[in-house]
């Protein structure tokens, strides 16, 4: 990708609506914008966002595209608005720039904040979701416990989140935190160490039937 990764990232997050209005001529028929995350192990998840997903005029229908994606083993998001960066970005981009506003005030290293989602957050995170893992943290109550009980604090943690502006002293600041991470091995060492370890936690994390849920006597 070398040169061309800025200019990927740049269309990767726009909105169908931008890159329609760049294209020539006016009929431009149906709109698919599928932002893949290259996820190891196969199990792509791949983001259609809602705009023109069916296209009034040509009749045209973005639904089998879905369908496909579902039958090969994938797991297709459809976006039911268009929002710029669609929503593997975001997300990202939330924990991104917090963890670099972090470790550019010196309130943690990069290593800890690795050691901080690899055993803390991103366990829980890939075998349930954040919504199942928020809901179980409220007991009998709830997701609804949890926002009603613990909403005030959550805030105060939002207000005080960091804002960053990636001035090359942020930029110096961060990569030399990350050093001792990545100095240690070959990159191409640490992809295939991080590709294998991925695909094995996707086959422990993907649902799979329950013999003794599915043959409970329901309770009526």
């Amino acid at each position: 990708m070398g040169d061309k990764l800025g200019e990927y990232a740049g269309l990767a997050g726009e909105p169908p609506a931008t890159r329609v209005n760049r294209a020539d001529g006016d009929d431009v028929g149906l709109v698919l914008a599928e932002d893949p995350d290259n996820t190891p192990g196969g199990y792509l998840v791949r983001e259609q966002p809602a705009w023109r997903l069916r296209d009034s005029q040509s009749g045209q229908n973005g639904g089998s595209d879905l369908a496909f994606y579902t039958e090969v083993g994938k797991k297709p998001i459809h976006l039911q608005v268009e929002v710029k960066g669609h929503l593997v970005n975001r997300l990202q981009a939330a924990l991104w720039q917090e963890m670099i506003y972090l470790v550019s005030t010196g309130a943690a290293s990069a290593a800890q904040v690795d050691t901080a989602m690899r055993y803390a957050i991103g366990p829980r995170w890939a075998a349930q979701g954040p919504f199942v893992n928020l809901h179980l943290s409220g007991g009998a109550g709830g997701l609804r416990r949890v926002l009603e009980s613990l909403g005030p604090a959550m805030q105060s943690w939002w207000r005080d989140l960091g804002h960053v502006t990636l001035t090359p002293q942020i930029i110096d600041s961060v990569v030399a935190s990350a050093e001792d991470l990545i100095a240690a091995e070959h990159t191409g060492h640490l992809a295939s160490r991080r590709d294998a370890a991925v695909a094995r936690i996707l086959q422990a994390a993907i649902d799979k039937p329950d013999p003794q849920r599915d043959c409970a006597t329901p309770v009526l």
